[in-house]
């Protein structure tokens, strides 16, 4: 259930048997390698023996789909192909979503989904999404907050801080990971409980005189170190009286100071020239806080905060997912859950590969788990599939893009293949001094990659 954090090459994608895929290639083409020219050779050269309408290429802008079947329509009018270059117009040419979107619609009927069903643009569907999930959400608010105070997440940062992340924004990115994983509400339970558990044992075991002992020494210790204070201190005790102060009319009221004052209080300092008694009085305070990472109530909030956030979650994700089945909406992730549907459906996938005949991937790097099942679900459909990016320029993991997993997946493909793994490493974009610059200086601290060649010259 949890992402994938290993480059070790896999034998299974998405449940799909690696050694079943001989027909993938994979290209390592880093910018400027020609990576573009390579995949539009290799276009016109299947447009010579198959349909044109056959051919499947994705990349991950729009704008390099429409520069990529652009240069291989040209590539074909220049080998007097003008025909195949106008039919070329109706092959699958674009980015992820669009072309999921395509299958989506063709197969929409034995989905049980309307032909006509609105896509949600990217923009509109954070304000959707907080309207749908807005009970859910408001049912944990309370718990949340609570244990986010302690947390100190609400704290006010210095501008050259950064800002907490609020636990909103954190319920948002369980569910974007947990959709691009294909991991479905009701199974977010159980990532709830591996989190925890993963959690908890980077802490110390609790300690056996229990919270309100540890409570009750640090209460000790503040209070003790507050009555020391003389009434002129040195700069370095300055900065921190007021915490101590803080802390001590805090616990006076019978409040439990937040763990990033605990934290604090096992930072303050003082001079020499304090004296001994506050110095000790100071070391004091920060032994007991320093049992702050043993406080049972510490592990409470944590086990309560990880259970809730997901519990949150879950009912978010089920709240936001029927508010547009009720309205025939689907958004960016749909389409592409609905597309592994329709690859994992016997009849559906037949009906796709008698229209398909060769895949060709660009930019893998930046696939998200569920666009790499995709391409894995895709790849028997056709005859060959080619799967080319550059780990190097892996850059969207804020889309969901897994550059673990894609590498894995990469090395898992590349080994079971019956051919090398195809490495464009000839730069046609730099100078000769930049490449000797970049071939003196990376290779070492990166373990020695492969050495980018020379340009040749035209």
């Amino acid at each position: 259930m949890s992402l994938l954090r290993t480059h070790r090459p896999l034998s299974r994608i998405g449940g799909v048997d690696l050694m079943d895929l001989p027909n993938i290639s994979t290209v390592v083409a880093s910018a400027g390698a020609g990576k573009t020219y390579r995949i539009v050779e290799e276009i016109a050269a299947e447009v010579a023996k198959r349909d044109p309408e056959q051919i499947v290429a994705t990349t991950f802008t729009v704008k390099a789909a429409a520069e990529l079947i652009e240069r291989s329509r040209a590539k074909l009018f220049e080998t007097g192909q003008a025909d195949k270059a106008g039919r070329l117009l109706g092959a699958r040419f674009g980015t992820v979503n669009s072309i999921c979107g395509q299958i989506v619609a063709e197969h929409a009927i034995a989905l049980g989904r309307s032909p006509r069903a609105e896509v949600i643009p990217e923009g509109s569907m954070g304000r959707l999404f907080a309207i749908a999930a807005d009970v859910a959400i408001g049912r944990h608010a309370s718990t949340l907050n609570e244990v986010g105070e302690a947390f100190g997440l609400f704290e006010p940062r210095r501008p050259t801080e950064v800002d907490n992340v609020d636990w909103r924004t954190t319920v948002r990115r369980i569910i974007e990971l947990a959709r691009a994983n294909g991991i479905a509400a009701d199974q977010l339970q159980h990532s709830a409980e591996r989190s925890m558990e993963t959690f908890l044992q980077l802490l110390p075991p609790p300690a056996v005189d229990g919270a309100e002992s540890l409570d009750a020494a640090l209460a000790a210790a503040v209070k003790a170190a507050v009555n020391t204070i003389p009434l002129d201190v040195s700069a370095t005790a300055a900065k921190h009286v007021e915490l101590l102060r803080r802390a001590c009319a805090a616990q006076g009221r019978g409040e439990h100071l937040s763990w990033p004052d605990w934290a604090r209080l096992t930072k303050i300092t003082c001079a020499k020239k304090d004296g001994p008694i506050l110095n000790s009085a100071f070391e004091a305070v920060m032994r007991a806080a320093g049992r702050h990472p043993e406080h049972p109530r510490l592990r409470d909030h944590c086990q309560t905060y990880i259970r809730t956030l997901f519990a949150c979650a879950a009912e978010a994700l089920s709240a936001y997912q029927g508010y547009k089945a009720q309205r025939g909406l689907l958004d960016f992730i749909d389409q592409e859950a609905l597309t592994l549907d329709v690859l994992r459906d016997p009849y559906m996938s037949a009906r796709l590969g008698e229209r398909i005949g060769r895949l060709f991937v660009d930019e893998f790097q930046d696939s998200s788990p569920l666009q790499i099942a995709i391409f894995t679900a895709m790849a028997p459909l056709v005859d060959k599939s080619t799967w080319v990016g550059d780990p190097k320029q892996a850059i969207y993991g804020f889309r969901n893009a897994d550059s673990a997993l894609t590498q894995a997946a990469f090395a898992g493909v590349a080994a079971l293949s019956d051919a090398p793994l195809d490495v464009l490493a000839k730069s046609y974009r730099s100078r000769d001094g930049i490449i000797q610059f970049v071939n003196a200086a990376f290779p070492p601290a990166l373990g020695g990659v492969d050495k980018f060649a020379h340009p040749q010259p035209d």
